[in-house]
């Protein structure tokens, strides 16, 4: 068993759930408001997203755009 590798997702999910109940449970966010927005927006076209992250150390600047 690699216990080397557990850290980092046990890490990641404490960051997620940290963000998560900083970002849902402040006072500006409006949750109500929320699920309207998401439930309204039908676009004409749904965007393409591509996201590009530098994993092995690269300078952030080699990613385009």
């Amino acid at each position: 068993m690699d216990l080397g590798v557990r850290p980092a997702p046990a890490a990641v999910r404490r960051e997620l759930s940290i963000s998560l109940r900083l970002d849902s449970f402040s006072p500006s966010f409006d949750l109500r408001g929320h699920r309207r927005l998401v439930r309204a927006w039908q676009p004409e076209r749904y965007p393409d997203v591509d996201v590009f992250l530098p994993v092995c150390g690269e300078p952030l600047s080699c990613t385009p755009g």
